[in-house]
């Protein structure tokens, strides 16, 4: 899964952020404009999603069933089962604010857990604790944040499935689940049930040996990596489907951390490392994004056919792979980019619309994309409700447009441009490229976007960051408001219902 991550530089940028300046005294936060253009950072999980603000409070919403938001509540939400079954489940489709929590400076959402950082360096954390994810030593959920034991100096945190790991001093610590190696250790001497599983775990944060200089980190479903102050990228971890990066793809765990491989050498000069369920990706200084792991929804960049299926269950590669279509620094005709890429024209958008059309249909109440503010940028491909919106052209792209931030969600992945617009690849079938359209796969087939290039309909500007769930995905504007789409299971989007959003749409507060 996506889960964001904060990197240590960013700090004290955060800092000045959520609490404001004047005449270069440290103000008071407030959130002077209201809380919908005061959001600081967004995390997202697996069917929810929490902001830090700038007054420092977080604010979640979404699924409830583990008291992932925060909080106790009746609130219910209809979720469709795999029998085609429906059933309750606890949530809140506005954001409700995490109450016991102060001086946020940083938020990470996991499976069904939050954590977030404080600005004394410490951690809380609260929802799920089956594995000990939120580090008090105990395998029992808290509806309201407690401290994770023996924490001080805190810098950057990542909350994944089940696991935690945090940055203090270069060094990382990790607790929670244990079964694919995930802490970075090879052995835990605990046992926790997690279900009808009984797997290694440590409830309380213990230091990876070896590894130092770490600046920031990121985790995914069953693996982690971290990003070195020399740019190096060392994950550990499960790596069944060479989300380490080792160069091989090994069912067994891969406890130790080791350094990402491109050929014989590792990949040097990483700015920005981000993991998602079963695969990661890494940008450089020159905005160049190499993606590894699964990919059989084209969450590598690349047609699944192209990786390579060195021992996985499907298509795969324990290397990192260029992403390809991102490269606007030269021309539209470029080889990384496929001619039929560059030929994505309105014409296509007209087959886009039958597409959509046909999605709608067995969408009953979803419309596709939900009034939005006047002014607000919308996706309207297909959609009657936004007729004025047209698709952005591939090749019409500025020379300097190259990307200056990456976000991987649950098995697809996201880009931002320095021109602050957005490019996503992967899966869509639940609208997380924000496209525009929902692309719903015939029985036993998968629908692949797998070049950015042709994902790029979504006229969003003023992008400043983005994070990416499961199936979800959010951008924080410039202006301090959040857009989101994506799949809306339990109200993960937080804009007051439960429908699928395949266009961004503004989240209500």
């Amino acid at each position: 899964m996506g889960f964001p991550y904060l990197r240590a530089p960013l700090l004290p940028m955060l800092l000045l952020a959520v609490a404001g300046c004047s005449d270069g005294v440290l103000a008071e936060p407030t959130c002077t404009e209201g809380r919908s253009r005061c959001v600081a950072q967004v995390a997202l999980g697996s069917s929810f999603g929490c902001a830090l603000l700038r007054d420092r409070s977080v604010w979640c919403w979404g699924r409830n069933d583990e008291a992932q938001l925060g909080y106790s509540t009746t609130d219910l939400c209809p979720e469709e089962l795999p029998n085609g079954q429906t059933r309750a489940v606890a949530c809140h489709t506005f954001p409700f604010q995490v109450l016991g929590l102060d001086r946020a400076v940083a938020v990470s959402a996991g499976g069904a857990f939050a954590c977030a950082l404080r600005d004394d360096g410490t951690v809380r954390c609260w929802g799920s604790n089956s594995a000990g994810q939120l580090g008090n030593g105990l395998t029992l959920p808290s509806a309201s944040p407690v401290v994770a034991r023996g924490l001080s100096g805190i810098t950057a945190i990542a909350a994944g499935a089940r696991h935690t790991c945090a940055v203090a001093a270069g060094l990382v610590y990790c607790w929670g689940a244990n079964d694919r190696g995930q802490l970075g250790q090879p052995t835990t001497s605990r046992q926790c049930t997690v279900g009808s599983e009984t797997i290694a775990c440590e409830p309380q944060p213990t230091v990876i040996d070896g590894v130092k200089g770490v600046v920031a980190i990121s985790a995914g479903a069953s693996h982690t990596c971290a990003r070195t102050v020399e740019g190096i990228v060392l994950c550990w971890g499960d790596g069944r489907y060479g989300q380490s990066g080792s160069g091989r793809a090994s069912a067994m765990p891969g406890p130790s951390p080791v350094g990402v491989l491109d050929g014989d050498s590792f990949i040097e000069g990483i700015s920005d490392v981000s993991a998602g369920a079963d695969h990661t990706c890494a940008r450089n200084a020159d905005g160049v994004i190499w993606c590894w792991g699964r990919n059989e929804q084209g969450q590598l960049g690349r047609a699944p056919e192209s990786a390579v299926p060195e021992r996985c269950s499907g298509p795969c590669s324990p290397r990192p792979l260029r992403v390809q279509g991102l490269d606007f620094r030269v021309s539209a005709m470029d080889a990384g980019r496929d001619a039929d890429v560059d030929d994505a024209s309105v014409d296509d958008a007209a087959m886009d619309a039958g597409a959509e059309a046909s999605v709608d249909a067995d969408r009953p109440g979803d419309a596709g994309v939900e009034d939005a503010d006047a002014g607000d940028a919308r996706v309207g491909i297909g959609v009657s409700d936004a007729p004025d919106v047209q698709r952005v052209r591939d090749d019409v792209v500025a020379p300097s447009m190259v990307p200056r931030a990456i976000a991987s969600g649950g098995s697809f992945a996201c880009a931002v441009l320095d021109d602050n617009t957005v490019r996503c690849w992967g899966d869509d079938s639940s609208g997380q490229l924000g496209d525009g359209r929902r692309v719903r796969a015939p029985q036993g087939a998968v629908m692949v976007i797998a070049t950015p290039g042709a994902a790029s309909t979504n006229p969003l500007q003023g992008v400043s960051s983005m994070a990416g769930g499961v199936d979800t995905a959010c951008a924080l504007l410039g202006d301090g408001s959040l857009r989101c789409w994506g799949s809306n299971r339990s109200g993960a989007l937080g804009i007051g219902n439960t429908s699928v959003q395949s266009g961004p749409v503004p989240v209500t507060w």
